[in-house]
């Protein structure tokens, strides 16, 4: 599967890139977690003797990384891929900056710092998460919240790989050249 994904996406040219990884990944998540948010309040709003401490926990965790998963694609679009048109207009009009190089570097420890914030969510779900498998009765829009999640983990693990083995290089490629181009 690595294999596939990479290969469809090192073909595509920064621009390319972007566009394919918000239509792709970003629109597709984003949509992925609202029907999450829209489960986890309605645990929330269940009465307390329906949800146990772990419950509880889990449910505010999901609401966490909803929210962080969107801001984080929020930022890609508004702050990431601009910047990164920006860069590839400056290599194309041989219009260097002199700082890009240390902004690169900032928006790669951005995302990868995103990623590790997100992970580390992940992670903690994964351990407060009730088996779904067990006989304990669980309210149906738990069942579904836990699907939602894994579904919407798997999707950015995807995304996690694209960006740190595929875009992040992509983007030093280019500010490289910018700055020999100097």
């Amino acid at each position: 599967m690595a294999r596939i994904l990479h290969s469809r996406y090192q073909k595509e040219d920064l621009l390319g890139l972007t566009e394919r990884l918000n239509r792709d990944y970003y629109e597709v998540i984003d949509e992925l977690c609202k029907p999450a948010a829209t489960h986890a309040a309605a645990i929330q709003e269940l009465p307390e003797t329906e949800n146990d401490a772990n419950t509880t926990l889990y449910i505010n965790l999901c609401i966490k990384l909803i929210e962080e998963i969107r801001f984080q694609i929020r930022m890609r679009r508004q702050i990431v891929i601009p910047y990164l048109h920006q860069l590839l207009k400056k290599l194309n009009n041989k219009n260097p900056c002199e700082n890009g190089i240390v902004q690169n570097h900032l928006i790669a420890d951005t995302v990868k710092e995103a990623h590790d914030k997100i992970r580390e969510i992940l992670s903690r779900l994964q351990h407060l998460a009730k088996p779904l498998y067990l006989d304990i009765a669980q309210p149906l829009p738990y069942k579904i919240l836990r699907n939602e999640i894994m579904i919407i983990e798997t999707a950015l693990n995807e995304l996690f790989y694209l960006e740190e083995a595929i875009l992040l290089p992509k983007a030093m490629e280019v500010q490289n050249r910018i700055g020999n181009d100097i």
